[in-house]
């Protein structure tokens, strides 16, 4: 674990902003993706 606190530390703040932006995209993607699946089966029954 200390070697992750290390390199968290190390890297400057406008990475961290683009890892968290980054993640909620894939996060909104993925939901949006799994609504629509869900609606899709919903209609197919």
């Amino acid at each position: 674990m200390d070697g992750i606190k290390e390199i968290w530390e190390s890297l400057p703040p406008w990475v961290w902003s683009k890892i968290m932006i980054i993640t909620g995209l894939i996060v909104i993607f993925l939901s949006l993706n799994y609504a629509a699946i869900s609606s899709r089966r919903k209609r197919n029954k």
